[in-house]
């Protein structure tokens, strides 16, 4: 398995994909790793959600992401699936359930997979604080 526990510094690639389920703290730990390597972080809501949650057309949602990963460096906190189409949900417990249990196997999948990117799998949140702070220490 690729997926590794990250317990010394490691040089960031210069595209980063900080991914996780609804409210895991994704947008805060983006924030707190552009802060320290300098990566230029994207929050993907502020660019496909206008004011009232109200969606971005997805073809525009998907000329701005794709103008971001043209770039040479980023750092995004989330991924829709292809920029999918915004679930439609009578409530968002259920949804959330039913997204974690995708998102979790789809983690999974990519950490396993020996033809994509290195992934590191955090399971609490003191291991991704710890992973941060390596970067302050190196």
């Amino acid at each position: 398995m690729r997926a590794q526990r990250a317990s010394t510094p490691h040089t960031l690639p210069d595209r980063v994909l900080v991914y996780g389920v609804t409210g895991s703290g994704k947008s805060t730990a983006a924030t707190r790793i552009g802060a320290i390597t300098g990566h230029p972080v994207t929050l993907v809501d502020e660019l496909t959600w206008l004011p009232g949650w109200v969606p971005v057309e997805e073809e525009r949602q998907r000329e701005i992401i794709g103008g971001i990963l043209a770039g040479e460096r980023w750092l995004l906190d989330s991924a829709y699936g292809a920029w999918r189409k915004v679930v439609a949900r009578d409530s968002i417990i259920r949804w959330h359930f039913q997204s974690f249990a995708r998102k979790r196997l789809r983690m999974r999948e990519w950490a396993a997979s020996p033809d994509g990117p290195e992934v590191l799998l955090f399971r609490r949140p003191r291991e991704l604080d710890a992973w941060i702070e390596s970067f302050r220490r190196s």
